[in-house]
């Protein structure tokens, strides 16, 4: 292949890249957006004078400071990885504790993962092995530490891709991705190629293999349920323009200062023989008509209060904003916008159903990067016996109302058995991240015992989670 191809886009990519720039830049802070330019050049502005007013920008970061918390509590929970069948397995914990190949594992690396998802939309996992052309056993690979591995691809990375639809599921069958060591990668079901610069910078065929697997060992792992097969909705995609805004408000908050803050001297223009040499800080001198009567030098009052408390209230405004465009909105400290109890309620309700999705998103991907992980070592009849879990529920007051509907449903209800399960499903509500052993053998218990719920320490342990 020539440079061109090489180099050559999907439409979807070349459609959306400057907003995979935009968000990254918010992401990564005041700095970074500067870099990408919100803050304009004046017509009549020096190159030097625009540096030097760069210099004095600040921003508040909000992109980064939403994301972290999202995430923060996405993963505030341990997950429960049920891994049982491959406990044995030399390889695969060496997988999971180094799951990259640069000393992440498996949790740790998904987390940092999502949070790059949350930015872009979306991101690209490569889950490869090493090209090995001679007979292996498994102990020569696990002293050699050869196994499956994941390579992370931002969108900015994955240059072009080819679904096709094959029994009714769309498959990807081409795919060119673009790695931090300036190769190109390109994957078909049934082959590999990595093209490299020469010493004359022109791309020539580095590498290619076979693909055994019969399909493109990728996961995409999308920020939300988009349909999308490449693609996927920031979490920032709004907050990254409120930070751009902030930015210019605080610069222009500054500027107002800078000119307006001080008075102002006011003089009369110099005569033919005047030999006055006026120096005054701040620089900012205004002059007049010498001629006029009383012609005197005099300070100027000027007023900055205003201005800057509407800057101030703008802020507020848009930071409340921000917020609620994750639905966070209950957690903003700022004093703009006070919400009541029931609004903060329905934002939590939906900020908990934001997270349920992305937990749900981020199982699947990790199944699926499990699923080829096994079919790269030919042991894909472990997979049946593979779970993955994270909690469904953040939000305390929804779980204190289900109790309550509990407690009258068994009231009315005179049934062994659906007192049982009732007890069973509050087990689940409660204690959400229970080991899949542990709450068997709770269900044993309750099937055993028949434990007979009082039906007044059920109203006072939903009291104490309404007080909470």
């Amino acid at each position: 292949m020539n440079r061109k191809e090489l180099e050559s886009k999907h439409v979807d990519y070349l459609a959306h890249s400057e907003s995979w720039k935009f968000y990254r830049a918010a992401y990564e802070g005041t700095k970074a957006l500067l870099d990408y330019g919100i803050v304009k050049r004046l017509t009549d502005e020096s190159n030097e004078d625009y540096a030097a007013r760069l210099k004095t920008i600040f921003g508040f970061n909000l992109s980064e400071r939403l994301i972290d918390l999202v995430i923060g509590y996405l993963f505030s929970k341990p997950t429960d990885y049920d891994f049982e069948s491959l406990k044995n397995d030399k390889l695969f914990n060496m997988f999971i504790k180094n799951c990259d190949k640069q000393g992440n594992n498996f949790e740790d690396y998904m987390q940092n993962q999502m949070l790059i998802s949350k930015v872009y939309g979306y991101v690209g996992l490569l889950i490869n092995k090493a090209k090995i052309d001679e007979q292996r056993t498994i102990e020569m690979d696990a002293l050699e530490k050869i196994y499956p591995y994941i390579t992370s691809f931002s969108p900015l990375s994955i240059y072009d891709w080819t679904y096709e639809l094959i029994n009714g599921s769309k498959v990807l069958i081409y795919l060119k991705l673009f790695d931090d060591t300036g190769n190109f990668n390109l994957w078909w079901p049934d082959k590999w190629e990595i093209w490299a610069t020469d010493d004359d910078k022109e791309y020539i065929l580095h590498d290619s293999g076979v693909n055994n697997l019969g399909i493109i060992p990728f996961v995409v792992l999308k920020n939300d349920a988009n349909t999308v097969t490449m693609g996927g909705n920031s979490d920032i995609k709004e907050v990254a323009r409120h930070d751009s805004a902030l930015i210019n408000n605080a610069h222009s908050a500054n500027e107002i200062i800078a000119y307006n803050g001080f008075p102002m001297l006011q003089v009369p223009d110099k005569g033919q023989n005047d030999s006055r040499n006026i120096k005054v800080e701040p620089r900012a001198v205004l002059e007049y008509d010498r001629k006029f009567p009383e012609s005197k030098a005099s300070w100027l009052s000027t007023e900055v209060s205003a201005p800057i408390t509407a800057i101030i209230e703008w802020n507020e405004i848009i930071i409340l904003e921000a917020y609620k465009s994750i639905s966070a909105s209950f957690m903003n400290d700022n004093g703009a916008g006070v919400e009541s109890g029931e609004a903060k309620k329905r934002a939590f309700q939906s900020f908990n159903s934001s997270l349920a999705k992305s937990a749900s998103v981020l199982e699947q991907a990790e199944l699926n990067i499990i699923d080829i992980w096994l079919m790269w070592q030919d042991n894909q009849q472990a997979f049946e016996s593979i779970s993955i879990s994270r909690t469904k529920n953040y939000d305390i007051q929804s779980l204190s109302d289900d109790l309550d509907n509990f407690t009258a449903a068994m009231q009315m209800v005179k049934s062994e058995t659906f007192n049982q399960e009732v007890q069973k499903t509050t087990v689940g509500r409660t204690l959400p991240d229970l080991s899949r052993e542990t709450s068997k053998t709770i269900d044993d218990e309750i099937n055993a015992n028949s434990v007979e719920i009082n039906l007044n320490d059920m109203d006072n342990a939903s009291d104490e989670l309404e007080d909470e």
